[in-house]
C-alpha cells in the first residue's frame, strides 16, 4: 500500500502499523537486555516478569528454557519491571503469550544491540566449541558460520580465532558474543564438544589458567543446559569439514 508522504496523518497511520509490527521483536531485545543485566542474579527456576502495576509481561523458564511474552509489551515496561521468583509450578503460559527458547531470545539481543556483550574472559582465555547453536539456519551470519568454522577446527583464543576468519576485532567480538549467548561456545575447557578437547589449539598459545571459566552462567555453563537442546552430532575431521559452514550444522538443519 502507497503512501502519501505529504499528508502526515497518512504518514502517522503508517508510523503506528511499523511500531506496531516491530513492537514484538523490541520487546524480546528488552527482556534480552534484562537478562544479560540481571545474569549474576537468576538462577534456575521460573521468573514472573512484572510491570510496576503487576501486569504480566512475561514467563522466564530456567528449567526447560523458553521464555514467553505478552505481545503487546513495550520495550519500556521491561525497565522497571519486576522479577519475581517463583516455584516450578508456575509455569504456566498464559494463553495468547509469544513463546520462543532463552537462546533464541538471547540471539535476538546480541546481534541487534551496540553494547559490548562479550564476557571479558573470552578475550583472555582459549575458547572451545561447545555445540552448534540451536537457531533456524537463516539467523546465521557469514560471521558467525566461519568463527564456527575456525572454532570446529580447533579451540583458539581471540586473536587465533581472528586471524583464522579475517573478521574485524569489533566484528568478530559480535559473533562470539552471539554464540556465547546461544549457548554454542565456552571458555571451560570440561563444557566443550569432546573433539574440542583432544584437538590443538589454535595459534601459539600457554595452557588455561585454572579455574578461569568457572562462573555459573546460565548461558555458558554446562549444569545450565537444557535437555530439548542437547549435543549436536560430533564435529568431523578437518577433511570432512564444510568449508562454508561446519558440515553438522548444514546436515542438521536439513533434518
Amino acid at each position: 500500500e502507497l503512501v502519501n508522504f505529504r499528508s502526515p496523518e497518512l504518514m502517522r497511520v503508517a508510523l503506528q502499523r511499523f511500531e506496531a509490527w516491530l513492537r514484538p521483536l523490541r520487546a524480546q531485545f528488552a527482556l534480552g537486555s534484562e537478562l544479560v543485566a540481571r545474569e549474576a542474579e537468576l538462577s534456575k527456576g521460573v521468573f514472573h516478569v512484572l510491570d510496576r502495576h503487576g501486569k504480566l509481561l512475561a514467563v522466564v523458564n530456567f528449567i526447560n528454557w523458553t521464555a514467553a511474552l505478552l505481545p503487546i509489551a513495550r520495550p519500556i515496561d521491561f525497565e522497571n519491571a519486576t522479577w519475581m521468583h517463583r516455584p516450578p509450578s508456575a509455569a504456566d503460559v498464559p494463553h495468547g503469550f509469544v513463546t520462543l527458547s532463552v537462546p533464541q531470545l538471547m540471539w535476538t539481543y546480541a546481534v541487534r544491540t551496540t553494547e559490548d556483550a562479550l564476557p571479558s574472559r573470552y578475550r583472555k582465555h582459549t575458547m572451545y566449541l561447545r555445540r552448534l547453536p540451536q537457531l533456524p539456519t537463516g539467523w546465521l551470519r557469514d560471521e558467525h558460520l566461519v568463527t564456527l568454522r575456525a572454532l570446529s577446527n580447533g579451540p583458539g583464543r581471540f586473536a587465533a580465532i581472528q586471524a583464522a576468519t579475517q573478521l574485524s576485532e569489533d566484528a568478530l567480538a559480535r559473533a562470539l558474543a552471539a554464540l556465547y549467548y546461544a549457548g554454542a561456545i565456552t571458555t571451560n575447557k570440561a563444557s566443550a564438544g569432546h573433539i574440542d578437547k583432544k584437538r590443538t589449539p589454535l595459534g601459539d598459545q600457554s595452557s588455561l589458567p585454572p579455574n578461569s571459566d568457572m562462573l555459573t552462567s546460565n548461558f555458558s555453563h554446562a549444569a545450565s543446559l537444557p535437555p530439548a537442546m542437547g549435543a549436536s552430532p560430533p564435529l568431523r575431521s578437518d577433511a570432512e569439514l564444510d568449508h562454508t559452514a561446519p558440515a553438522p550444522f548444514m546436515l542438521q538443519s536439513r533434518r
